[in-house]
């Protein structure tokens, strides 16, 4: 950016952003108009206002803006057309096509809109809305969150398109509003049997009950209509709660003979 003074002495240049900042000259006085131009043009009608340095060397600029990367007046106090890297560890390293690279901490105060879909709607406050797809652990992710590794969440609520855990479930999808997990499920229970699919509670502990779907019939098995067909049934149980005629009880859906499964009433000796 070329500095234009009238009416004082000025020898000045500001050069680059975050870390290519160069100061080559001292100047005295305030009013200026600054702009981009090329070596042998006049700058563009731009922002007025006031140039300072300070006792640390610090370069302010009040009253207009600052555009990086392009020959026109900012519409903001500061506008950066390309990419940005920020930080010592990225000095020499390209960002992302008009994105940016951070070495520290990032803050900010409301919310984060990402995505050219999503310019001009304001995220939630304090919240983030992303258009593509986010990878963590990753920088490829195959579905619009990806996580490899572990993650810890306080809560979590998931659409129809439901969960896939595991890596060897990658790219798998999930039954509707469903779940499918690679390794063992503890439920109460931090530190599951590795020999077992689930392990609900710990042992010994009270209040660890499973819960089954219960009905009441008096003909014993469940009475829902193709419910126990086929292999694909082969598992299912439900609790008749039915005392009448001695029916009640866990029936539990098995092959019977052949090809044929039905329901049969769990014994318990």
């Amino acid at each position: 950016m070329k500095i234009i003074k009238s009416n004082s002495f000025v020898v000045g240049f500001l050069g680059g952003f975050v870390g290519a900042l160069v100061l080559l000259g001292m100047f005295f006085g305030a009013n200026i108009v600054f702009g981009w131009t090329n070596p042998v043009g006049s700058p563009p009608a731009g922002d007025s206002g006031s140039v300072s340095v300070d006792s640390s060397g610090n370069v302010l600029i009040s009253g207009g803006g600052l555009n990086v990367g392009a020959p026109s007046a900012p519409a903001s106090t500061l506008d950066v057309t390309g990419n940005m890297s920020v930080g010592s560890s990225y000095a020499g390293t390209a960002a992302p096509v008009d994105g940016v690279l951070v070495e520290g901490d990032v803050r900010l105060g409301s919310g984060v809109s990402v995505g050219s879909g999503y310019i001009g709607t304001a995220a939630p406050t304090g919240g983030m809305i992303v258009e593509g797809s986010v990878g963590v652990g990753t920088n490829n992710p195959a579905t619009p969150l990806d996580v490899v590794g572990v993650g810890t969440f306080g809560g979590l609520s998931v659409g129809s398109a439901g969960v896939v855990v595991g890596t060897g479930y990658a790219g798998v999808s999930a039954p509707s509003n469903g779940a499918i997990f690679e390794g063992v499920v503890g439920i109460a229970n931090n530190n599951p049997n590795s020999g077992s699919l689930m392990q609900i509670g710990t042992p010994l502990s009270t209040n660890n009950f499973l819960q089954l779907p219960t009905y009441s019939s008096l003909s014993g098995a469940p009475n829902e209509a193709g419910a126990c067909a086929s292999q694909a049934d082969a598992g299912k149980m439900k609790v008749n709660v039915n005392s009448g005629l001695n029916v009640a009880g866990i029936y539990v859906c098995v092959l019977t003979s052949g090809s044929n499964y039905g329901w049969k009433k769990a014994t318990l000796n």
